[in-house]
């Protein structure tokens, strides 16, 4: 895999799937995801002296980390929490 391209589409969507949230932790201060444009639809963690935010997509501060990681999500998880039998 080339190394500006990162390789978690599937674990992401997933995870968003099952839980009905999720946020990225970028580790780059440059937030040109090219080649994986998909990760900018998802909120993202940006540390502050102080705490940890949660911005939204479009780059408006949504709230502290610990709020976001305890609020119910928007929307009911896609998948069941137990395999089906």
């Amino acid at each position: 895999m080339p190394k500006d391209r990162i390789g978690m589409p599937w674990e992401l969507g997933f995870e968003d799937g099952y839980r009905g949230k999720s946020a990225v932790v970028p580790v780059t201060n440059d937030y040109n995801f090219k080649g994986t444009e998909f990760v900018a639809v998802y909120p993202r963690v940006q540390p502050d002296p102080d705490a940890l935010w949660i911005y939204k997509p479009d780059n408006t501060v949504d709230t502290k980390f610990e709020n976001w990681r305890d609020r119910i999500p928007d929307r009911p998880c896609g998948m069941p929490r137990y395999p089906i039998r």
